[in-house]
């Protein structure tokens, strides 16, 4: 080995080393970073609201998570993009820009105060180049629902009605849909997903609150359970993928999808749902002898778990020569990490995950 090679081994170390170190501490970090916060501003206190000021804390236990997860992977623009995101959040609600930079110099503080002198200046430069980074944000997108073609107005209309509170309406839209001749497939990836990432920039903007989000994706669940039975399926190709969302991650809805398009395509489908933990998706690839595992992450957060798992599968005998593949926004802007974590593929899409796993497949063969 090199010295280039020691020195890149001695930085992913230390990498890992202040990622295992900041999740450990996440809980008291983020409190120390709030006070931090308030002394650096001692405005905050007067300028937002408990309701506001409970919020803060709870993006500071978020950063930290991010930031653990940006140094875990070597990979600064995964801080980047979240820190963006709740640069966005917080200015649908009258957050200042300068209290965003001021948090974060908060938590550097914070961090500061608990990591070895030495590590300090990798955290300093993680933090200094998401406040750069920040300047370059141009904010939450605008809707993208068309309402001028078809499938963008009943994409509208399914939005619309899901946030009046009426779920036999919403699903009488959709079923009336697939009635009409509109084929499964385009009502997941042309209606339902724009649909839900819509609500999710609404909810992004502060144009809706959590509560109605939590209402829309369970109406969204039910009518994807409707139309499961309506599925056309080829002849089974012999095939079984298994499909989690894994542990940390609570959004199942983009995974559920696949699940779907890959029953459509033939194959057995084994959809086991969110929060699955690394253990248990080994012990189901084994039990039902899975050809593939497709395992989402929906944020960036969720990576370490994703690894994690990852490696729990490869080390089990009677799992590990499954092919894996992952997906989901968590890996968005993450250029090869899924190489580097030690899957197969990538797939960021219903289709696309499919495609990739019949190519892993026959490749094995």
């Amino acid at each position: 080995m090199d010295e280039h090679d020691h020195q890149h081994l001695d930085s992913h170390c230390q990498h890992q080393f202040l990622a295992q170190l900041l999740r450990g501490i996440a809980p008291d970090l983020s409190l120390s970073a709030a006070r931090r916060f308030c002394q650096i501003d001692p405005t905050i206190k007067d300028r937002y609201d408990e309701v506001t000021c409970h919020q803060w804390r709870d993006l500071f236990s978020l950063w930290v998570n991010d930031l653990a997860a940006a140094l875990a992977v070597c990979r600064p623009a995964i801080l980047h993009r979240q820190v963006a995101w709740s640069k966005s959040l917080f200015g649908a609600r009258n957050v200042a820009h300068a209290d965003v930079v001021n948090a974060l110099t908060a938590l550097r503080d914070a961090v500061h105060r608990e990591i070895p002198d030495d590590d300090r200046p990798l955290v300093a430069d993680y933090i200094s180049s998401t406040i750069a980074h920040l300047s370059q944000c141009p904010g939450c997108p605008p809707c993208e629902l068309d309402p001028d073609c078809p499938k963008g107005t009943l994409a509208l209309q399914y939005v619309v009605t899901v946030l009046e509170g009426d779920r036999r309406k919403a699903s009488d839209l959709i079923l009336g849909a697939l009635h009409r001749g509109l084929p499964i497939r385009d009502i997941y990836l042309t209606v339902l997903l724009p649909a839900m990432q819509e609500l999710g920039r609404m909810w992004e903007r502060n144009e809706i609150d959590v509560a109605e989000e939590h209402f829309c994706t369970a109406t969204t669940e039910m009518v994807l359970s409707q139309l499961y039975t309506h599925l056309p399926r080829a002849p089974h190709n012999g095939r079984t993928v298994v499909l989690a969302a894994t542990e940390g991650n609570h959004h199942q809805i983009g995974v559920r999808m696949v699940a779907d398009f890959f029953e459509m395509a033939g194959w057995r489908s084994v959809f086991l749902g969110a929060n699955v933990p690394g253990h248990d998706l080994a012990l189901a690839v084994a039990d039902f002898n899975a050809d593939v595992l497709a395992i989402a992450a929906c944020l960036h957060a969720h990576l370490q778990s994703v690894q994690d798992a990852i490696a729990m599968v490869r080390s089990c005998p009677e799992a590990r020569n499954a092919r894996i593949i992952v997906g989901g926004r968590g890996f968005e802007g993450t250029d090869g990490l899924w190489a580097d974590m030690g899957a197969d593929a990538l797939a960021m899409s219903p289709d696309d995950a499919v495609a990739r796993a019949g190519e892993l497949v026959t490749a094995r063969a």
